[in-house]
């Protein structure tokens, strides 16, 4: 049983008494993990969700359960609930991690990816980080074409015949770009409804249906 700090995420609280919580979040030492909160509701409440913060809890190696002691939130990404858009799409991105990946996983870039969103590149960053979450977990791979499930020769995510048949021009430029990271810092997105679409069609065939992806869908926003 340790003390320990990290930076992290609470995305899902639910209620467990009156004052006290069960939360889960994502933190940058230890990926995806679930807190006790004693003090999560009421006048001086301590939780909230979607907002980085600084995390102190004491960690316990014969539980997956461990307890919040302190909770300081980093102020300069109240952005991350303020913008609805974004908000959804955060939401989006746990829930998708909640239903791919157990307590303890901790996907290697997620963290930075996370706290490097900003009001100008949320677009272009959400659906980067989609895609990552996706291939780490092994929905999609670059060997498998994403449209029509096609074994390719070439590491991509789209075959021949899609290229140049099927896609979209947009998502066929977004794709394009993903597979070269200095071809995608380049890559300019004002508009992710294409990638919502994919996603959601891509996770359907594995039957995950995130809440948020089908609020961002009906609310086209």
């Amino acid at each position: 049983m340790n003390s320990e700090v990290t930076k992290g995420i609470i995305y899902r609280v639910i209620k467990y008494s009156d004052r006290s919580a069960i939360c889960f979040g994502y933190t940058e030492q230890r990926g995806r993990l679930k807190f006790f909160v004693s003090n999560a509701f009421g006048k001086n409440r301590s939780i909230q969700k979607i907002l980085p913060a600084e995390i102190r809890y004491v960690y316990k190696d014969n539980t997956d359960l461990h307890k919040i002691t302190a909770i300081e939130y980093l102020t300069e990404y109240s952005f991350f609930q303020t913008e609805t858009p974004l908000y959804l799409r955060l939401n989006l991105i746990f829930e998708i991690i909640e239903d791919l990946f157990p307590l303890g996983s901790n996907l290697d870039e997620l963290w930075r990816y996370l706290i490097s969103l900003n009001r100008e590149n949320y677009i272009k960053g959400v659906s980067y980080i989609l895609f990552y979450i996706l291939e780490t977990s092994g929905i999609i791979n670059r060997r498998v074409c994403i449209f029509c499930g096609a074994e390719m020769e070439k590491y991509s995510f789209i075959c021949e015949r899609c290229e140049y048949l099927n896609v979209d021009g947009e998502l066929k430029r977004f794709v394009k770009a993903l597979e070269d990271r200095g071809s995608f810092k380049k890559f300019f997105m004002k508009d992710d409804s294409y990638i919502i679409n994919l996603i959601f069609d891509i996770l359907k065939k594995h039957q995950i249906f995130p809440k948020s992806l089908k609020l961002i869908k009906d609310l086209n926003i």
